[in-house]
């Protein structure tokens, strides 16, 4: 697993760590998107894990990017 983020703080990324490990200890689940088969992890209301391979490898996005790069393969 590879978690990607450029430009982030220190204190989202911590937060993207900690939901990566709740959702490998099955406390959290992904949302798939219908139309593209990607999931989703909500970090906090401005930030979002989308992952477009199946889980190995998540980026951490904005929630403006992350609305353009949703429903994209």
């Amino acid at each position: 697993m590879n978690l990607t983020a450029s430009r982030v703080l220190v204190w989202v990324h911590a937060r993207a760590v900690t939901v990566l490990t709740q959702y490998h200890k099955q406390r959290v689940f992904p949302v798939r998107m219908i139309r593209s088969g990607n999931l989703s992890l909500k970090v906090n209301h401005r930030w979002r894990l989308l992952s477009k391979d199946n889980s190995q490898n998540w980026q951490l996005m904005t929630h403006e990017k992350y609305n353009a790069q949703k429903d994209r393969k």
